[in-house]
């Protein structure tokens, strides 16, 4: 009992189905690869944007104060702690610089405590502080030019989510084309199957 092939643009689809289905199931890899890519940018720009606002926030603080305490001292140290591990070692150092001036600065007032009043060694030390937080100070205006390399985001990946709504919908579009091509593959070896089984079986058939 013979079989009756398909034709061969048919073969060529059914041969082909496979290696598409391969690329669609690549695509959507890579698709995702980039939506993380992105996400991890974003996270990245996220903890950034908390240092910059930590050091503004203690220097604006320390602009209005005159003075570094306690309440606007822990803060910008904790939130400044791992500056080292998102930015470069220029930035990171000059954080540094600053975290060791706010801290001089807050060891001397803490100093100034104990000394009476009118003793020479509390007007040195006022002084001393004073040049601590004047150096704080002077830092405010330069501050949004040091940290705009670090935050600066490339346009491509501004809106992950935008990104992520446009890979599904071209991914859809994919998958429906796929899909009308192998049900056409089905279908049309479909009918071939048929057109056997009546040609043994002596029947006719009439083509829709």
């Amino acid at each position: 009992m013979g079989s009756v092939s398909p034709p061969l643009w048919v073969q060529v689809l059914q041969a082909l189905a496979v290696p598409v289905i391969a690329a669609v199931g690549a695509w959507v890899a890579l698709q995702h690869m980039y939506v993380a890519r992105a996400k991890l940018q974003h996270d990245l720009y996220d903890r950034r944007y908390a240092v910059f606002e930590a050091v503004r926030r203690f220097l604006n603080e320390a602009v209005s104060q005159k003075i570094v305490s306690s309440e606007t001292f822990h803060p910008f140290v904790l939130g400044t702690a791992d500056a080292q591990f998102l930015f470069d070692d220029g930035l990171a150092a000059y954080l540094k610089e600053m975290r060791e001036h706010a801290a001089m600065a807050r060891s001397i007032y803490l100093t100034m405590e104990s000394i009476p009043e009118g003793a020479p060694q509390k007007a040195a030390a006022s002084k001393a502080a004073g040049e601590r937080v004047s150096w704080l100070v002077n830092q405010i205006d330069g501050l949004t030019e040091k940290f705009r390399p670090f935050l600066t985001l490339d346009r491509r990946s501004r809106s992950p989510l935008h990104f992520f709504l446009n890979m599904r919908r071209g991914l859809l579009r994919l998958w429906i084309v796929v899909s009308v091509v192998w049900v056409l593959v089905i279908g049309i070896n479909g009918s071939a199957q048929l057109l056997e089984i009546l040609a043994m079986l002596h029947l006719p058939y009439r083509a829709q």
